[in-house]
């Protein structure tokens, strides 16, 4: 137990008459927000929650930081899961969690009503008010002495069940100081877009936290749709958002982007993926703006470089944060000499505490000696961290070692694509071949593609196989995810095998 406010202090970091957060008709200050977060922290401290975990089923909402505020006022542990989430995957969270108390929306009541635990039900509509019940005065301080970890995240599972990372007040904390210092951000003025959902730790570290930590508004977008960001922007005077490589794909196709006023923008976040050389050109042309890049992952709290404002490579991801090293190591985890291509390991105060209740798997992304083995591919520089791509993503055609992002970018430099995913598939002659997915915005076939690729890449990179989708399987904060494409195809050559 750390005798600090931790994370609810950026309750108190800026002017309690200070606005802080707009979603919708709605808005609070700081202390609007503050006070309803205490008294719905001594509502739900009556189910004795101190030290343990508290699972929130809430979308992007003023509610959210509500609960989640009020749940470390009280000690606990909070849980966010994804509200895109299934009944069967919720059932898991709960279980592997072993949360006491679920804060679920009204619109998924039918997915906690027969769950036998103890839950409150809200309104997340943004007039709605919290239904907060004996909520009088207490003795007992909600200021509280926090407990550790503050946060139970949880990854994607595309390597079997997902695992809850654990992250301390002090992990988010020195992320948040971090970012504040890399982004140059201004005390008290910067007006933030919430785009990402609140249940991931980018979207929530580096979205609505980022601005409470420097006494900011942040303005939610419940769904993110490119005409409502750019409205917002205009009326808001959106001064910064996060968000991940197709949003910003999104933005650059909107009609007439370049005649909008987005001139108050400083600070347009991208990571949790590569971006495109072409999507970040088509933004600076359109808006005069360098989109700004990052790269982390939920163990880190999550960033752990961050590139200098303006600067934009290919492959480029930054400098680390400060108190961050990052290195590159070989299969046996010895650290290789700059420029020398290897997996991504780090070390700083923002890596996680370790993985909830699986030590075994704790034991293996963490070395004995304090590395987090990341899982990317990549290398370091005199001028910071480029990475290739993720290290079990690589395709092996006859020796041949192939980036699926490389692949990816030119396709996305073609003007009839929309989108692109590139994965290996099984090949009894190559061992894997390069198979693309596309999603068209105009006419185009396949032996026009392969061509176009042709001329830009060695030819043992080109696409053998291409497959054209009116979508491709996102993640909820829209990152690609290739390893549902990857089952899909493991099945499909099962399916075949068998007759």
């Amino acid at each position: 137990m750390q005798e600090s406010q931790g994370i609810t202090s950026l309750l108190e970091r800026a002017s309690q008459d200070k606005l802080c957060i707009i979603d919708g008709d709605k808005s609070l200050t700081y202390g609007e927000l503050n006070e309803q977060s205490s008294r719905f922290a001594r509502q739900i401290a009556s189910y004795e929650i101190r030290g343990r975990r508290v699972l929130l089923f809430l979308p992007n909402c003023w509610q959210f930081l509500v609960s989640m505020h009020a749940t470390l006022k009280c000690g606990a542990t909070c849980v966010p899961i994804d509200f895109r989430a299934t009944q069967r995957e919720l059932e898991f969270f709960l279980e592997n969690s072993k949360s006491d108390l679920i804060v679920t929306s009204s619109s998924k009541s039918d997915f906690t009503k027969d769950i036998p635990i103890n839950n409150i039900v809200i309104d997340t509509e943004p007039s709605s008010s919290l239904p907060i019940q004996n909520a009088g005065e207490s003795k007992e301080n909600y200021k509280s002495p926090t407990f550790d970890p503050a946060f139970l995240l949880y990854t994607g599972g595309t390597t079997g069940s997902p695992k809850g990372v654990m992250l301390s007040h002090n992990n988010v904390l020195f992320v948040l100081s971090s970012l504040a210092q890399a982004w140059g951000m201004r005390e008290g003025r910067e007006i933030f877009a919430q785009i990402l959902p609140m249940t991931h730790s980018g979207g929530l570290n580096c979205g609505v936290n980022s601005a409470m930590f420097n006494g900011g508004t942040t303005v939610i977008l419940r769904k993110f749709d490119p005409q409502a960001l750019i409205e917002l922007v205009e009326k808001y005077r959106i001064t910064a958002f996060a968000g991940v490589p197709t949003i910003f794909n999104s933005l650059v196709k909107f009609q007439d982007l370049e005649k909008r006023d987005l001139s108050s923008l400083r600070i347009c976040f991208s990571s949790g993926a590569a971006l495109s050389p072409e999507t970040s050109r088509a933004f600076k042309d359109k808006t005069g703006i360098t989109i700004n890049v990052g790269w982390g992952l939920t163990e880190a709290s999550p960033q752990l470089c961050v590139a200098p404002l303006g600067i934009f490579k290919e492959h480029y991801v930054g400098v680390p944060l400060s108190q961050t090293q990052v290195v590159s190591m070989d299969e046996k985890n010895q650290v290789l000499p700059k420029g020398e291509l290897g997996e991504l390991a780090a070390r700083g105060p923002q890596v996680m505490m370790g993985y909830w209740q699986n030590e075994e798997e704790t034991k293996k992304s963490i070395t004995s000696d304090g590395w987090l083995l990341t899982g990317d591919l990549g290398f370091v520089s005199e001028d910071g961290v480029y990475i290739i791509g993720r290290k079990k993503e690589t395709i092996n055609s006859g020796g041949y070692k192939i980036w699926p992002s490389e692949v990816e970018h030119v396709l996305m430099e073609n003007q009839h694509v929309s989108e692109a995913a590139v994965i290996g598939v099984k090949d009894e002659h190559f061992g894997e071949i390069v198979k693309a997915f596309v999603v068209l915005k105009s006419d185009e076939n396949e032996a026009a593609l392969a061509k176009f690729c042709k001329e830009r890449l060695s030819s043992y990179k080109v696409p053998k196989r291409f497959e054209f989708r009116n979508s491709l399987p996102k993640s909820s904060v829209g990152k690609l995810l290739r390893r549902s494409l990857e089952k899909e195809e493991e099945e499909k050559q099962q399916a075949e095998q068998s007759k």
